[in-house]
């Protein structure tokens, strides 16, 4: 996975937790969410019931 604002292979302070919840399925902050649906297509309902 290639994050974005980083070339490959490097490790940012700020990707780096947030890559790190997307692979485990966190959905933590409004950004983790709408990137969370993004990238697997799915509504992240688990945190906030009525948002889509």
């Amino acid at each position: 996975m290639v994050a974005p604002g980083g070339a490959p292979g490097t490790d940012t302070p700020f990707l780096t937790p947030f890559i790190f919840r997307l692979h485990h399925g966190e959905v933590i902050s409004g950004m983790d969410r709408a990137y969370d649906v993004n990238v697997r297509g799915r509504t992240p309902s688990r945190r906030d019931p009525g948002r889509t």
